[in-house]
């Protein structure tokens, strides 16, 4: 499916992006979702995902207790914000990750903040 959508898909505008659920790390937040992989990413909160930024807006600045991520296949991701949050620099330093996000998010966080 995945495949399908990149080589015939069409963007509805122009910063859509498809953004990927590649692999669940490991780590108590999302005990059970391991298995996940590969799938595309339709939602956060009940709305609709444009691209990787607005993910990363709604996550940053959701105030809910829960995180809700729709994929695929009907399938959901239900995170505690608290103890996904509490977990992020564990797991980056558990699985030698440098950074919870690409410079080009950081960069768009900060001159967000910035603004």
């Amino acid at each position: 499916k995945l495949l399908d959508r990149l080589l015939h898909g069409m963007a509805d505008a122009e910063d859509q992006q498809l953004v990927v659920l590649a692999h669940v790390l490991a780590c108590p937040a999302c005990f059970g979702y391991e298995d996940i992989v590969n799938t595309a990413v339709h939602s956060f909160d009940g709305k609709p995902l444009r691209n990787l930024k607005q993910l990363r807006d709604g996550v940053m600045q959701s105030k809910q207790k829960w995180l809700t991520f729709g994929l695929e296949y009907q399938q959901t991701i239900v995170l505690s914000r608290e103890a996904a949050m509490s977990n992020t620099e564990e797991v980056l330093t558990m699985h030698a990750i440098p950074s919870a996000m690409s410079a080009d998010l950081m960069d768009d966080a900060n001159g967000d903040a910035a603004a």
